[in-house]
């Protein structure tokens, strides 16, 4: 929000594509990892996080691509709406569940 109200409606448009940007391939990530029943074997798993992540940054790399070369975006803005979207993710990791744990 901050880096969107810095820079107009066209900084918006920047950030909130960078957004999705990465929102989505993570979004395909976790259908990913839930894909997958519970009497999976760990080889399985493990060959879902490989290819779930291979994807993801697949993913992450043609969307961003796409957004400089065919959106009107601003590319410092896409970038930082980006970075926001990374940071979040790893500052979730650091918040405790509700029972206390990690």
């Amino acid at each position: 929000v901050g880096l969107a109200a810095g820079g107009g409606s066209g900084a918006s448009y920047s950030v909130l594509t960078g957004t999705l940007c990465g929102a989505l391939p993570n979004f395909y990530f976790a259908i990913k990892m839930f894909s997958l029943g519970a009497d999976a074997s760990a080889d399985q798993m493990l060959r879902t996080i490989y290819v779930g992540e291979t994807l993801k940054i697949v993913l992450t790399i043609a969307l961003l691509a796409v957004a400089i070369s065919r959106l009107d975006v601003s590319v410092p803005y896409l970038f930082g709406g980006y970075l926001s979207t990374v940071v979040v993710q790893w500052l979730a990791l650091l918040m405790p569940n509700s029972d206390g744990l990690r």
